[in-house]
This record gives C-alpha cells, structure tokens and sequence, in this order.
C-alpha cells in the first residue's frame, strides 16, 4: 500500500511506517526541489518522488514531464479544463490528479466526472485524487465527488488504467491508516494493486 505526501518532512515519513504504508512518494512543486531534497531514512519504507504542476502552460508541462521521466520522478499535473486534460494525457507522460474536480456541476443525465472512454482508452498511466481536497467540501459536495471518484474508478478498471486515491498530506494527522484507505478504495472500487 503506498500514499503520496507534500513535501519532505521526516515525520510524514515516521508517521507511513506508523500507519502501515509500505511505500511513499514525496511530492514537490518543482525539479529543483526535487534534485534539492534528501530521502529521509527510510527503515524499510520504499520512497520515491514527485513533480506537482499546476499550471496551463503546455510547453512548460512538456519540457518538465519529460525531464522528470528521464530522472524517474512521477510527474503530476492537476486537472484543468477537459481539452487541457486530453492534451496532458496524450501528448505527455504526466499523471492527472483530482479530475473530478474540473466541472463545477453535472448534467441532467450524467455525471461529469472528468474521465471518460476516450481519456481511459488514450492513457498509459496513473490518475490520481485527492482525499485532503475532499475533507474541505462540505457534505453536499463530497457526496458527488465520492460519487465521481467511484465513476473514473469503474473506467479505470474497464479499460486498465491505475487510479488511486491518496492523502496528499501536508501535515503527519492528516494522513490516514493504510488499512482504512484500502477499505475506502475496496468501496469505491479501486483496485488496489496498481504498484
């Protein structure tokens, strides 16, 4: 079971072996972050890193994707507006976090979720969500990303793609137990087995 963090704080890291998590990825805002950071000791922890970007400039999101596949380091770009997605999804080796966010509500007759058939077919790698952007929602609003998340989770497993659902923690507490997360993604139908 692995979780994926903000930042390289040596308690998150203390705090996954507590929690039961075999692997972890720390997440940065840049490269040079990245290249910056030091592993902490790790006591049978397997930890590797990740580029967060959050930006619309597509040769930017090029340049740094393909620079940090080359280094090993897992690039993340959170979702923007649909064409932006198709282009990260089909012309980079990025991965989309939080997709479901994208469309402020949902059509009369479906859920706009943010994946669809298309994306699923056209994708070779992970989609990612956030479960720490999900506790700031109020009850209304969790209950139709909860409702999304389960609807990109069934895409997913149709067409094999990885999807998981993570903390994306900035602070020790706001991580959750291993088991409890791999409850949650046995509800929501997310296969656990993704790495």
């Amino acid at each position: 079971m692995f979780d994926i963090v903000m930042g390289g704080n040596t308690e998150l890291a203390q705090m996954a072996i507590q929690l039961g998590y075999t692997s972890l990825i720390i997440v940065y805002t840049s490269l040079d972050d990245v290249y910056k950071a030091q592993l902490p000791s790790n006591n049978g922890l397997k930890m590797s890193y990740a580029v967060m970007l959050d930006t619309t400039d597509k040769n930017k999101i090029m340049s740094i994707s393909k620079e940090a596949s080359q280094e090993n380091i897992l690039c993340l770009v959170k979702a923007k507006q649909p064409e932006f997605n198709r282009f990260i999804i089909e012309k980079t080796s990025a991965s989309l976090v939080d997709a479901e966010h994208v469309h402020p509500k949902d059509h009369l007759h479906f859920r706009r979720s943010g994946l669809d058939q298309v994306l699923c077919k056209a994708a070779k790698k992970h989609f990612f969500s956030s479960l720490s952007s999900l506790f700031s929602l109020n009850v209304g609003e969790q209950a139709k990303i909860l409702g999304r998340i389960k609807q990109n989770a069934r895409f997913c497993s149709k067409y094999k793609v990885s999807y998981a659902l993570c903390s994306f923690a900035r602070e020790p507490l706001e991580m959750k137990g291993a088991h409890d997360m791999k409850m949650l993604w046995k509800l929501l139908g997310i296969k656990s087995d993704i790495f």
